[in-house]
């Protein structure tokens, strides 16, 4: 939204609560109340857009697929190809959400969708923005303060295996860059330009 062509867009956001949609309202926001559990609506909404950011929950198959069917009628309603842009975990096979990747590589290669995948493993670090100042967005990060308090319940530190595995991690500003570099290009995209894949 600090872009400097956001007057000439139209932003929609799914969110959980009227109060943080009436939020998202004074930021010139078209703000939805309802989940990513709700399918029909995902599917509604993504029907109607030419970006989706998904970044709520890589790992809930009907919530991925609602929205790439929703991608896959905006298409034919059309003839443009939406693009996805769409956070993960992890790229191992075993892992529960790749199923999700896979559903939308294979949209990706049906032609109907053109996707980025982003994988922004641990993210650490506050948030400073205006959504948090409006008490729309959580500052914190999830993982982090999840492994502070296992670690402070069992009293020590934790370790997996022989400790030699690598989990890599990215600052809350780097992961936004990341997609808010992918959003310019997608959406001149979808408006009809050339992609130019960062």
């Amino acid at each position: 939204m600090n872009r400097s062509d956001a007057a000439s867009l139209n932003f929609t956001a799914l969110v959980r609560s009227s109060e943080k949609a009436a939020k998202f309202k004074e930021l010139g926001v078209n703000a939805v109340v309802g989940s990513h559990t709700d399918v029909a609506l995902v599917e509604k909404l993504a029907s109607e857009a030419d970006v989706i950011l998904s970044i709520a929950d890589c790992d809930y198959l009907p919530a991925a697929q609602a929205f790439l069917k929703g991608l896959e009628n905006r298409f034919k309603a059309t003839g443009k190809v939406p693009v996805l842009i769409h956070t993960i975990e992890t790229l191992a096979p075993s892992q529960p959400h790749r199923i999700v990747d896979l559903a939308i590589v294979e949209a990706d290669r049906k032609g109907y969708v053109k996707t980025y995948i982003i994988l922004p493993s641990t993210i650490y670090g506050l948030a400073s923005n205006k959504l948090v100042d409006l008490g729309i967005q959580n500052p914190h990060s999830i993982q982090i303060p999840a492994l502070i308090d296992a670690s402070l319940n069992r009293g020590q530190g934790g370790m997996v295996g022989q400790g030699k595995n690598i989990w890599p991690n990215v600052h809350i500003d780097d992961s936004t860059e990341v997609l808010v570099s992918c959003f310019g290009p997608a959406h001149a995209y979808a408006s009809g330009g050339l992609l130019h894949r960062p």
